[in-house]
C-alpha cells in the first residue's frame, strides 16, 4: 500500500516538484464566473478551482471537487493537473486509491515534461506502486527530472546510489546529489546530509555539521529533522544531552503524525524522560501508532498491557495487540514504514534483530554499521546474501530478509 498524504497538504511538496507550477492563493477568487468558465473549457479556471478546493481557499475544502477539476484539466492537456490527479489517486484523497491510474497520471505528466511526473513515476517504479518493480527506468525518470533541475529528483538519485537500487552503490555519490539538492534550498536534502553526516556514510562522520543541516531543515518544517534533532537530543549526539528539549522537538513532529516521534513521546512519558512521569499518556501515543498501522506502537501497547505499565494490566489486550503487531510485520508492512518513517522503520526492524539475538545494540532507529551487519548475517545465514546486496534499505532487499525477521 502506497503512502498516504493529504491532498491538500502535499501542494507544498509539488512545489519543489514541479517548480514550474503556482500554487499561490488567490484572495479574489469569484468561485461563479469561475465554474462558467471551467465548464466552457478554460483550463486556467479549472486549475484556479482545483487549488482552491484542495486548500479550502475562497471555498470550503473539498478534495473530491479539487480532484475532479484536476482531472478535467488534466483531459486538456495540463501536465501540472496530470501529477495532481496522479497523486489524488496515488493517496485516495477525494477518489477511491488506485495505485494503477496514478502511474498512468504520472507517465502522462513525464511525456509532457512535468518534473514532478518524473519524480513520481520514478518512485512508482522504485517501489512497484501500480507498474511492475523497475530500478533501471526508475533511476531513467529520476535522471530525467534531475537534467530539468529538480531538487526532488536529485534526492532520489542520492538515495539510489546510497542503496544500491538500481545503480552501482557509491556513498559518496549519494552524497555528492544530496549536496546538489542542497544547494537548491531542498529541504530534504539538508536532512539526508544530516544522516550522512551523523552516521560517517559517504563523508567524514561529523556531529556538528550533522545537527547544523538538521537545524536547517526543522526551521524549513522538516519533520524528519525534527524528529533527528529529537534523537540528538536525547542521546547528546552532536548536541549537549537535554530531554526536556528533545521531548520539544518530539512534540512539534507528533504534531504532524509522525510515528518515530510518537513511540519517543510513549517512552518518554513511561519513563519520565524529559517529562512528568505519566502512563495514561504513554499509551494514547503509543495508540496513535499504532492507529496509524506502526508495529513499534502495537509491540509498545501489548507490552503495556501484559506489564500494567501505564495501564491496568489487562493480558487479553496485550495478545490483540502482539497479534496485530505480527500481521503488520510483513513484507508489505515493512516497505509501507520504510517510505513513512525510515527511523521507525530501522526501529522496528532492530527490534526484531535484538529478539532474534542478531543484533545487542539498542533500538534507535539509527542505521549504524552494527545494524547493517546484523541484517548482513541474517541474510547469510538464510542464504539470501546476494538478494540483499543493494542495501538494507532497498525495497529488493527488504522483501528479502522481511519473511526471516517475524
Amino acid at each position: 500500500m502506497p503512502r498516504k498524504t493529504h491532498l491538500s497538504a502535499i501542494c507544498a511538496i509539488i512545489i519543489a516538484l514541479a517548480p514550474s507550477t503556482s500554487f499561490a492563493q488567490d484572495t479574489t477568487l469569484d468561485v461563479p464566473a469561475l465554474e462558467q468558465r471551467a465548464s466552457d473549457g478554460a483550463v486556467s479556471a479549472m486549475m484556479k478551482l482545483a487549488r482552491a478546493y484542495s486548500a479550502g481557499d475562497g471555498v470550503e475544502q473539498n478534495s473530491s471537487k479539487a480532484t475532479s477539476y484536476f482531472e478535467q484539466a488534466a483531459k486538456s492537456g495540463n501536465a501540472g493537473a496530470m501529477m495532481m490527479a496522479g497523486l489524488a489517486y496515488h493517496n485516495g484523497d477525494g477518489v477511491a486509491q488506485n495505485s494503477v491510474v496514478a502511474a498512468d497520471y504520472f507517465q502522462k505528466a513525464a511525456e509532457a515534461g512535468n518534473a514532478g511526473g518524473m519524480v513520481m513515476l520514478g518512485l512508482a517504479y522504485s517501489e512497484g506502486n501500480g507498474v511492475l518493480q523497475d530500478d533501471a527506468k526508475a533511476i531513467d525518470y529520476f535522471q530525467k527530472a534531475a537534467d530539468a533541475g529538480n531538487a526532488g529528483a536529485l534526492v532520489a538519485l542520492g538515495r539510489a546510489y546510497q542503496s544500491g537500487a538500481g545503480v552501482p552503490k557509491d556513498e559518496a555519490k549519494a552524497v555528492d546529489y544530496f549536496q546538489q539538492a542542497a544547494d537548491k534550498g531542498n529541504a530534504g536534502a539538508w536532512v539526508a546530509l544530516g544522516r550522512a553526516y551523523q552516521s560517517g556514510t559517504g563523508v567524514a562522520q561529523n556531529d556538528a555539521k550533522a545537527i547544523e543541516y538538521f537545524q536547517k531543515a526543522a526551521k524549513s518544517d522538516n519533520v524528519g529533522a525534527m524528529v533527528a534533532l529529537g534523537r540528538a537530543y536525547a542521546e547528546g549526539q552532536g548536541a549537549p544531552q537535554d530531554s526536556a528539549k528533545a521531548v520539544e522537538y518530539f512534540e512539534q513532529a507528533a504534531e504532524k503524525n509522525n510515528i518515530g516521534a510518537l513511540i519517543a513521546l510513549g517512552q518518554a512519558y513511561l519513563t519520565g524522560t524529559g517529562v512528568k512521569q505519566d502512563g495514561d499518556k504513554a499509551v494514547a501515543y503509543f495508540t496513535q501508532a499504532a492507529d496509524l498501522g506502526n508495529v513499534g506502537g502495537m509491540a509498545a501497547l501489548a507490552k503495556a498491557y501484559s506489564d500494567g505499565n501505564g495501564v491496568r494490566k489487562n493480558m487479553p489486550k496485550a495478545y490483540e495487540w502482539a497479534a496485530k503487531a505480527g500481521a503488520t510485520l510483513s513484507t508489505g508492512g515493512l516497505i509501507t514504514q520504510r517510505l513513512i518513517d525510515p527511523n521507525g522503520f530501522v526501529e522496528t526492524v532492530q527490534g526484531q534483530l535484538i529478539e532474534k539475538t542478531y543484533y545487542d545494540g539498542r533500538a534507535n532507529g539509527r542505521l549504524t554499521q552494527s545494524t547493517i551487519m546484523a541484517i548482513n548475517k541474517l541474510c547469510r545465514d538464510n542464504d539470501i546474501a546476494q538478494q540483499c546486496a543493494t542495501g538494507p534499505l532497498s525495497p529488493t532487499s527488504i522483501r528479502a530478509y522481511a519473511p526471516f525477521l517475524k
